[in-house]
């Protein structure tokens, strides 16, 4: 092996000397790679779930009276909808990183595209429009292009190996050029512009594809350990080990804060457009896919990326009128938030039939007439 000289603990062994990056032939479980398309999947499955439960929480407390409202950890659908995004999705994840590759399994995500059109329809009967279905299936383009001419070589990792990949130059400069992205986006995400809910969508998105790049070390180091390894003797596994829990926290805690404003058929395809693109380039960029490589997947694969940035680009540029969040009513004493939002009750009834414009008028009636009785309730 090329890197059978390194101690596989010491922190200086990759800066002894020069080394390649991953063989050809991949690691012990080289080969399974449809193992981790299975967990991949899964835990794509179980996320949006988990999105769509959090989401639904929030439009329960908001649509209660101030006095009524809860804390968020108080609803069991919340909990349970955090327990689906922060346990069995991070689970699901980790497993899927020890059987494939971290670029691979970044385009299989394309499948949470599909899932979050269709869990959305069920779960709050949005109808989405012709437009995220063109931009769903043009993401889907890139990423399958990803998907067949992507690597699906893994090789098996220890601490030497990890340690010398961060600080190749490559990855250097792009860790430089995605931190500046990521400042951007964090800092134009609470300011008035026109790309405000792109921002919103993509900051998470990019913590996510940290997450990915130190989830998939971590595992790489627990393999490692398995095999009789002391990677873990050094304090560069737990570093490595820390970043990615604080990257998950704030994917997490950035996630949450774009469910609260913003309706998940809109946000989650640019989140996950996101995710998807960061992951798939910091995962080709750090562990040098791009070395066992031939020379149609070196030119499919990045135009496979570059398609999705399109996706995600106009998803971010598309200005819903209805992209705020839009609070369902939790019973008959609630009023909607449309009351106080006409652009999205017009644009929410432009497009039904006389029969559905008279169900519109007789609900908005009782919820006049609701709010009619509270205020003569609360002047008495």
């Amino acid at each position: 092996s090329t890197w059978g000289h390194f101690p596989p603990c010491s922190p200086l062994g990759p800066l002894a000397a020069p080394m390649s990056s991953g063989s050809s032939s991949g690691g012990a479980l080289n080969g399974l790679w449809w193992l981790g398309f299975i967990f991949s999947v899964s835990a794509q499955l179980v996320g949006i779930i988990g999105n769509q439960l959090v989401k639904y929480a929030h439009n329960q407390n908001e649509a209660r009276s101030e006095e009524r409202r809860i804390k968020s950890w108080k609803q069991p659908v919340w909990v349970t909808g955090m327990f689906m995004i922060t346990v069995l999705n991070t689970s699901l994840n980790l497993a899927a990183f020890a059987f494939a590759a971290q670029s691979l399994l970044a385009t299989f995500g394309s499948v949470s595209l599909l899932w979050n059109l269709i869990v959305a329809k069920v779960f709050t009967r949005e109808k989405p429009s012709v437009f995220e279905y063109c931009g769903t299936v043009v993401a889907l383009v890139g990423v399958t292009l990803c998907a067949v001419f992507g690597p699906r070589v893994t090789s098996d990792y220890n601490l030497s190996k990890l340690s010398w990949l961060y600080q190749q130059t490559p990855f250097v400069v792009y860790a430089v050029i995605l931190a500046v992205w990521m400042a951007a986006l964090f800092f134009l995400k609470d300011r008035n512009v026109p790309f405000k809910r792109f921002c919103n969508g993509a900051f998470p998105g990019c913590c996510g594809g940290l997450t990915a790049l130190f989830s998939k070390s971590t595992v790489e180091l627990i393999k490692s350990a398995s095999r009789g390894g002391r990677d873990f003797s050094s304090p560069i596994a737990y570093a490595i080990l820390g970043a990615a829990i604080a990257s998950a926290v704030m994917q997490i805690v950035f996630l949450n804060r774009c469910l609260k404003r913003y309706d998940p058929l809109y946000v989650v395809p640019i989140y996950q457009s996101s995710l998807l693109l960061t992951s798939a380039v910091t995962g080709t960029i750090y562990f040098q896919d791009y070395k066992v490589q031939s020379a149609v997947s070196l030119a499919l694969f990045p135009t496979g990326v570059a398609i999705t940035l399109v996706a995600l680009v106009i998803f971010g540029l598309h200005r819903a009128p209805n992209a705020h969040v839009i609070v369902p009513p939790a019973d008959s004493e609630t009023p909607s938030p449309d009351d106080s939002d006409p652009a999205a009750k017009d644009d929410d009834s432009g497009g039904h039939g006389s029969r559905d414009d008279r169900k519109d008028d007789r609900k908005d009636d009782r919820r006049d007439e609701h709010k009619s009785n509270r205020k003569d309730d609360r002047r008495d």
